[in-house]
């Protein structure tokens, strides 16, 4: 009967551990997804920063165009 219990043991020692090993990857993969997340966020806000500049940078072209033509 020890036999029968050790070896129940052994599998819930087993099991225990197992979860443990996939709890830790779970907090891995969501800490990776929450960066990922972030990076998303900030490709938007780059690409809305480059419109902002794109536009910024036609304005001073027509500035100078204009400033050149009335030289």
């Amino acid at each position: 009967m020890d036999t029968a219990w050790s070896s129940f043991i052994n599998k819930l020692d087993f099991l225990q551990r197992s979860n443990r090993a996939h709890e830790a990857y779970a907090v891995q993969l969501q800490t990776e997804i929450d960066n990922l997340k972030d990076l998303v966020q900030a490709s938007g806000r780059m690409r809305d920063i480059g419109k902002v500049l794109i536009t910024m940078s036609d304005r001073f072209k027509f500035r100078s165009v204009l400033f050149n033509y009335d030289a």
